[in-house]
């Protein structure tokens, strides 16, 4: 009989890492989102303060990127279409770092536009690393939700 209790604690370590990367991840998007939702057009203003769009664009951005964050955010925390959800949650954060990058390249120095009017931060190193973690943390639980599949299933064997 194959079923050494050892062999399966790598595979419930890399469920627990994965399932903590999915909840903390979901809670950022989730805060984010709410907070979006609750105040669009402080998240309109935030996302024109960035010089990147035109207004055209803003308006855009400021609809769809609040319930891209809601659905990421959901889906991660129920699990459900994990590897596309880490993957596009890390182009999302992907995103995020970018867009503030170009910002302090352009010398503005305006607020993140992260968690609404109280609590966003002043774009920085801060806020771009958190934007950099999130996504380093989103690639993580893809690749684990991919090696969670790969000891899942069974080899073909010829």
């Amino acid at each position: 009989m194959s079923d050494n209790p050892s062999s399966t604690k790598p595979l419930w370590l890399v469920w627990i890492i994965e399932r903590a990367l999915a909840v903390v991840l979901a809670f950022i998007l989730l805060r984010s989102a709410f907070s979006h939702l609750s105040n669009i057009f402080y998240f309109l203003s935030s996302v024109y303060s960035y010089n990147i769009a035109s207004p055209f664009a803003g308006k855009i951005i400021a609809l769809v990127v609040p319930h891209a964050e809601l659905v990421l955010g959901t889906v991660l925390m129920l699990g459900l279409w994990k590897r596309a959800a880490y993957l596009l949650t890390a182009l999302l954060f992907a995103i995020f770092a970018s867009a503030q990058l170009l910002a302090l390249s352009q010398g503005l120095k305006i607020s993140c536009g992260c968690y609404g009017a109280e609590e966003s931060l002043e774009i920085g190193s801060i806020s771009v690393a958190i934007a950099l973690i999130g996504c380093l943390a989103s690639l993580i639980g893809a690749v684990l939700t991919h090696s969670e599949t790969l000891s899942c299933s069974k080899p073909d064997l010829l």
